[in-house]
């Protein structure tokens, strides 16, 4: 809450530029290579006048100005497979995957001894102050993935897929870095069965679908973009009394407990439905089933004062794999 007595105005300009190149290898099979970044900067300005809260603590005017660059990037290998062998069609991908999380710089200003509130610009300041502060871009760490995927089907009647990934991410220690995540499915086109057309004229499209998957998360916090989290984080620039007489010296401490055991974070899901198609899809008509079971939820847990963790003993945490979660039921759509 700014009490009226702030004035703020910010710019940015982001970029998202991607590359591509494709090979043809032989008939059906092509490679392609990908690569995109986001690099992103802003500036913002922020001007403070006088004021005094209830409790009669007075505050100067101030002008801060603060500037943030950052950028990640992403690289993409793949192959990919495509046929048809008469009835049957046979596609195929295969690949690797690669996202850097880049880098965030933050340095914010600050200035006082502002004479008036005429220019509103910190370089009017007397006093001018500085903080910076760098880190990862994204809460993602550094992913390395490797997957492939498969779809056959028959006479577009019968259709079989199967996929499997295997992740890794530097926000797990290296015993849990990676994990994997398969999944299948299983559709039938019944509309397109012969007993079908001449039972039931009146759908035109008609299909029974299963399937099951495992994905995996590894963002612990969408505002949490911390370097080795499963290693702890320390506070720094924090002053300790000692000695007699009493001497002030600099020091840290720690806020946060690392966790050794921190692995990712898992969903399993089941699905089985129906899709229903009337007078050439101007009516179509979905039933679905879905049951989702989340396991090894990634969440901060507050620690006890008396571990002597973080600044006075308060505000600790340790992230853990400390819940389970599950969601099961129907959805109807017409």
């Amino acid at each position: 809450m700014d009490l009226g007595v702030k004035t703020q105005s910010s710019h940015e300009m982001v970029l998202f530029p991607q590359f591509f190149g494709e090979v043809k290898i032989i008939e059906g099979l092509i490679f392609r290579s990908q690569a995109g970044i986001q690099y992103g900067s802003s500036v913002s300005d922020s001007y403070n006048v006088p004021y005094v809260i209830s409790n009669k603590l007075f505050f100067d005017r101030q002008a801060n100005r603060s500037f943030n660059n950052y950028y990640n990037y992403n690289i993409d290998n793949y192959f990919s497979y495509n046929r048809n062998f008469g009835k049957h069609n046979i596609s195929l991908t295969a690949g690797t995957s690669y996202i850097d999380p880049g880098s965030s710089r933050f340095v914010n200003l600050a200035g006082t001894g502002i004479l008036n509130d005429e220019v509103k610009d910190i370089s009017v300041a007397t006093t001018i102050t500085a903080a910076s502060s760098s880190d990862y871009a994204n809460g993602t760490g550094i992913e390395q993935s490797y997957y492939g995927r498969l779809i056959y089907s028959y006479d577009d009647k019968y259709i079989l897929s199967a996929s499997f990934r295997r992740d890794g991410s530097s926000n797990f220690p290296a015993a849990y870095r990676y994990g994997n995540f398969p999944g299948g499915g299983f559709a039938w086109r019944f509309s397109q069965e012969d007993f079908i057309k001449n039972a039931l004229p009146f759908i035109n499209d008609g299909k029974l679908r299963v399937g099951w998957g495992r994905t995996g998360n590894n963002i612990i916090s969408l505002t949490d973009a911390g370097v080795y989290t499963f290693n702890g984080q320390t506070a720094e620039d924090l002053v300790y009394s000692f000695g007699t007489p009493k001497k002030f010296n600099s020091g840290a401490t720690l806020i946060t407990i690392g966790n050794g055991l921190l692995h990712w974070e898992t969903t399993d899901q089941t699905d089985a439905g129906i899709d229903l198609g009337f007078l050439n899809n101007r009516i179509t008509f979905n039933a679905d089933y879905y049951n989702r079971k989340s396991s090894g939820l990634l969440v901060h847990i507050p620690v006890p004062p008396s571990l002597g963790i973080g600044i006075n003993t308060g505000g600790s945490s340790q992230t853990v794999n400390a819940a389970d979660a599950q969601n099961k039921g129907f959805e109807f759509e017409l």
